[in-house]
């Protein structure tokens, strides 16, 4: 996983890891996702839990605020959100879409019959 991804994990925050001090050589004891520099700005994922928690929206909301902009991350092939703009967006939009509209096709066996994909009017 790239490390923009990478932030704070609810199965880990309980527990201790060891990582090296590179600078004097002795070992230190954190929590994983917490970034050892004390400047280093939050990763996104970090960054996009405190807008729901900050609101008091539920933890579930919070989780899927965060697995759906991975989902969009990983169609992008792991591109930073920075790096996109409204075309990369639109073809996401579109692809959840199609997606959709192709398992109620499937769901419903009516063959394409009586559903309307966005596609169509491409």
């Amino acid at each position: 996983m790239p490390n923009f991804l990478r932030g704070k994990t609810g199965s880990h925050d309980e527990k201790e890891c060891k990582t090296a001090n590179a600078s004097s050589g002795k070992a230190q004891f954190g929590k994983p996702g917490l970034s050892l520099a004390r400047n280093a700005p939050p990763k996104l994922l970090d960054q996009l839990r405190e807008a729901p928690r900050a609101r008091h929206y539920s933890r579930r909301t919070e989780q899927t605020y965060c697995s759906r902009v991975k989902r969009f991350i990983f169609f992008h092939n792991i591109r930073h959100p920075k790096e996109m703009a409204e075309p990369e967006i639109n073809a996401f939009l579109t692809h959840l879409a199609v997606k959709t509209t192709m398992i109620y096709t499937h769901v419903l066996n009516r063959g394409g019959k009586g559903v309307k994909s966005p596609a169509d009017e491409l």
